[in-house]
């Protein structure tokens, strides 16, 4: 006989003392949440379930609310992960925006129908709104990296879900200008990236991982695109990056990582210098996106 009907075994000496020790933690330093501002209290024990293949699927879960709920689980409170929108179709499979609409299946929107961007697939965690935004602009802003963990787990999940039939050979950070890393003092699309690269290095397998500044870089200071339309945006970005290692691009498909995906103006810039480059493909995967249709 199976043990289905077993009962759970208690924890262990060593659990009780760490959950004592979070307690204790807690009772002094307590957590708000990173959306409400609400005490979080003592966070639930589960982890974030693996996006491994059911019986019957044919490509591993995107991440959902549930994931997205337990991976930020010591930063979101239960009410403020429900607010978490993931990328659900109908999409545009190109730049992977959601349309307003919920019926249909997936289709190129306008943009792309008029004119296909340097990047063949954009696809993202979710929809820049609600938990999901406070918690990356506190990342950001605030310096909080104690997120880098759950964000590099959301876009491992989301890489495996994606590009699950076709593997990119290489994953790179959309690289910050030396001025810019020298102000805010790291480049947190580098360092989601490197957290996802280390837990898929564990696994055995996985794309290579090119940190910031090895393969491409950022050879002029630019100004914020904040506050830019479209076209101020791709003036404020031509000639900004610089292939400095060639080989290490051509004829491979090159995944690029961001925080955030508004226009696509700064990740279309960088796509176009790595495909003059001689790279055969260039995606972008990242934490959110602004847009939709």
């Amino acid at each position: 006989m199976g043990r289905t009907g077993a009962a759970p075994r208690p924890p262990t000496t060593g659990a009780w003392w760490t959950l004592l020790g979070q307690a204790m933690l807690e009772a002094v330093f307590p957590q708000a949440c990173f959306a409400c501002g609400d005490f979080l209290g003592l966070p639930p024990r589960e982890d974030p379930r693996e996006a491994r293949l059911a019986p019957g699927e044919l490509f591993p879960p995107p991440p959902d609310r549930a994931f997205y709920r337990a991976a930020l689980r010591r930063f979101v409170c239960g009410a403020c992960a429900e607010n978490f929108i993931g990328l659900q179709p109908p999409f545009c499979p190109c730049c992977g925006a959601m349309f307003t609409s919920r019926e249909g299946g997936n289709h190129l929107c306008g943009e792309c129908l008029a004119k296909r961007p340097p990047l063949e697939v954009v696809r993202s965690v979710g929809r820049y709104a609600g938990s999901l935004r406070r918690v990356i602009q506190a990342y950001k802003y605030r310096a909080r990296l104690e997120l880098t963990a759950p964000l590099g787990a959301l876009l491992r999940a989301a890489y495996r879900h994606h590009w699950f039939q076709e593997e990119a050979d290489l994953v790179m950070p959309v690289p910050l200008h030396p001025r810019r890393l020298r102000r805010r003092g790291f480049n947190q699309s580098a360092l989601v990236a490197q957290a996802w690269a280390a837990a898929t290095a564990k696994d055995g397998g996985g794309p290579a991982f090119a940190p910031d500044g090895a393969v491409v870089v950022r050879s002029r200071a630019t100004r914020p695109q904040a506050g830019l339309d479209s076209p101020a945006r791709r003036r404020n970005l031509r000639g900004a990056f610089r292939v400095v290692a060639p080989g290490a691009v051509e004829g491979r498909h090159i995944l690029l990582v961001d925080d955030v995906y508004t226009t696509g103006a700064t990740a279309h810039a960088c796509a176009r210098a790595l495909k003059a480059a001689g790279a055969r493909r260039v995606d972008l995967l990242a934490i959110a996106r602004v847009d939709v249709l």
